[in-house]
């Protein structure tokens, strides 16, 4: 028989929870109150508990659409390019692509993506260890498009998602083929990419004439964003731009000399013109910081151990990540997590041999960013 279970928000006060193998956990958030209903429960995660098993798999086979959204937010890119085309009637050919780039141990996701719209096509590269899922027919790409206006993208990569649509239009009518809807094409993408190479504009200019002003389409401004519905959503952009980091601090005490202090981060990095959708997760979460940095990067932390074990472990084991990498990273980075709810729990300094697990963790974690 299904257990029911309720629970305090889990922004606050004890969490516990209870998980299974064999179910999809629904994570409802009613007010102050979470509900999960299972059958056939198992103990996975306490307050009190020091040991958090990890070795339940509820990844589906078929990927939740606002991941895709998420994800692609935090990796894709909708791009544009120009060639030379003895055959094409103005001498240039226009392109368009939806790509994702990945390391190449994240096939398998990119495989998932794939099967997902059911169009597009995956490319090796062994020599840099990376590999790409593109659409870029016409037809396939109406498939991509049709997917984001359902589902829309919530970063600024939204302003280049319309004006890839824009030029899809007017490649899909064939106006890109008259002189006029060729130099318009040309100002969209100068805009949708980064600048295009002025060596090949002045060539284009020089037969065809002056790139045309574009009044650029409305995009609608998202002062306030829910994620109560869409937590699939946050587990996309976090396999994409999150990482399970450490921080090391030195300090001196009086029997052992000096020691070094590590702090487990959770770390959410963004382009600081995107910070509102830091702040939207912050606010879903109801736990972190943010800092903005002068290099137009502003981050979104959460280092405090509490609030990992109380609010991030639950979130996550709930709408567990999906990629070899990032699962991999949070997999050895919730076992440094382990350790130090150890310490909190014995309310003493780590034994030698923790202190030795603790660090060969963090060294794992290290060479994961290499």
């Amino acid at each position: 028989m299904a257990a029911q279970l309720y629970f305090d928000s889990f922004t606050s006060g004890a969490i516990w929870v209870r998980l299974c193998a064999s179910h999809w956990l629904t994570w409802c958030q009613l007010h102050s109150t979470l509900a999960i209903e299972v059958s056939n429960p198992i103990w996975l995660y306490s307050s009190q508990c020091t040991e958090l098993n990890t070795n339940i798999i509820l990844v589906s086979s078929i990927i939740n659409p606002w991941f895709i959204t998420g994800f692609s937010d935090a990796e894709s890119s909708f791009t544009a390019s120009i060639s030379k085309n003895n055959k094409s009637k103005l001498g240039w050919t226009i392109g368009l692509s939806y790509i994702i780039y990945l390391s190449i141990r994240d096939v398998r996701l990119l495989e998932q993506i794939k099967l997902f719209f059911n169009v597009g096509s995956i490319k090796h590269n062994p020599d840099k260890g990376l590999v790409m899922y593109r659409v870029r027919s016409l037809k396939e790409l109406a498939v991509i498009i049709k997917f984001f206006q359902k589902y829309p993208l919530l970063t600024s990569k939204r302003h280049d998602f319309n004006l890839f649509v824009v030029l899809y239009e007017i490649i899909l009518k064939k106006e890109h083929l008259t002189v006029s809807g060729f130099l318009i094409s040309i100002s969209i993408i100068n805009n949708l990419n980064n600048p295009t190479n002025s060596d090949l504009i002045d060539e284009i200019t020089l037969k065809w004439g002056m790139l045309p002003s574009i009044l650029l389409p409305p995009v609608i401004i998202l002062n306030k964003i829910n994620f109560l519905y869409k937590p699939w959503w946050v587990i996309g952009f976090i396999c994409g731009e999150a990482s399970f980091t450490y921080g090391a601090s030195r300090y001196i005490t009086n029997k052992s000399g000096i020691k070094i202090k590590y702090q487990l981060v959770f770390e959410l990095a963004q382009k600081t013109k995107d910070i509102y959708i830091l702040e939207a997760i912050l606010n879903y979460l109801g736990s972190g910081t943010i800092y903005s940095e002068n290099r137009g990067i502003s981050k979104l932390k959460i280092g405090n151990i509490q609030s990992i074990q109380h609010v991030l472990i639950p979130f996550l084991l709930t709408y567990p990540l999906i990629g070899f990498k990032k699962k991999l990273q949070f997999d050895i980075w919730i076992k440094a997590v382990q350790i130090k709810m150890i310490k909190n729990s014995q309310k003493s300094n780590l034994n030698l041999d923790q202190e030795i697990l603790l660090k060969n963790y963090l060294r794992e974690l290290t060479e994961l960013r290499k």
